[in-house]
């Protein structure tokens, strides 16, 4: 796993950006891009307890469960931290309605309940996460899993594909960071439009964020590739770098 920042001002004579305001103001577009391997990655797995006659036997068939899983998911990863932790949430029943028992047609599980409780695994163990993510999935998925839809009472697991992130104390540092690239790449731009003109010097009297498209700390659409597919306990696992860009727009008054 990767362990570095890379740097990119986007654009530093590009001039479709700049546009000139009136005499002694110059408007530019700086942008700026920076990236960062993920520092913790996190993923949920799901309980579900369904087609039970009451509320009691499809609570006790998750809580079961989700004990179980809990207890074996804390040995799998025991360091509790801001970046390590194990939680568990949802875990509410209602009512349930399966689909039908094949050739009668006949309704099933009428007026029975489910329960659905969720357990969210984060861990800062990027090095063995492949090897960790292979092992929860042995563990969640020892019980059967429904092949169409449920006609009788069952407890199954189901999980969500592995969420790389960025912490939020790192996400504001390079925020930062990529903030003054953006300026610079700014002033840069209108340093080039002077160039020559015989102008002393450039004073910034107005900074706007321009067209934000930043996901926030867990960007999520540029971090994922190649994820372990849940069907496979052997797929590889990679991740690529968060980015966070920044566009502003600047004036320049000369």
């Amino acid at each position: 796993m990767r362990n570095k920042t890379t740097y990119m001002a986007l654009g530093i004579l590009t001039l479709l950006n700049v546009t000139a305001l009136q005499a002694g103001t110059i408007q530019v577009l700086g942008s700026s891009e920076v990236s960062h391997a993920p520092d913790s990655v996190s993923f949920t797995i799901n309980i579900h307890a369904q087609c039970y006659d009451s509320i009691d036997g499809a609570r006790q068939a998750a809580d079961q469960k989700s004990s179980e899983l809990f207890k074996d998911l804390n040995k799998l990863f025991p360091i509790k931290d801001k970046n390590n932790q194990i939680s568990t949430h949802g875990g509410y029943t209602q009512p349930f309605h399966g689909g039908y028992r094949p050739r009668n047609a006949v309704a099933a599980c009428e007026n029975t309940f489910q329960k659905n409780t969720q357990i969210t695994v984060k861990t800062s163990n990027l090095n063995n996460f492949e090897d960790l993510f292979n092992q929860t999935q042995d563990l969640a998925y020892r019980q059967s899993q429904p092949t169409s839809k449920v006609t009788d009472p069952i407890t199954f697991v189901t999980m969500n594909q592995p969420n790389p992130q960025l912490s939020a104390e790192k996400y504001q540092r390079l925020e930062k960071q990529a903030i003054a690239m953006a300026l610079q790449n700014a002033e840069d731009k209108a340093q080039y439009l002077i160039k020559g003109k015989n102008i002393p010097a450039l004073k910034m009297i107005a900074v706007n964020e321009s067209l934000p498209n930043n996901p926030g700390p867990i960007p999520m659409r540029n971090a994922m590739k190649s994820m372990a597919m849940m069907e496979s306990t052997n797929a590889p696992i990679q991740f690529q770098d968060n980015i966070v860009r920044k566009q502003l727009s600047v004036i320049f008054e000369y």
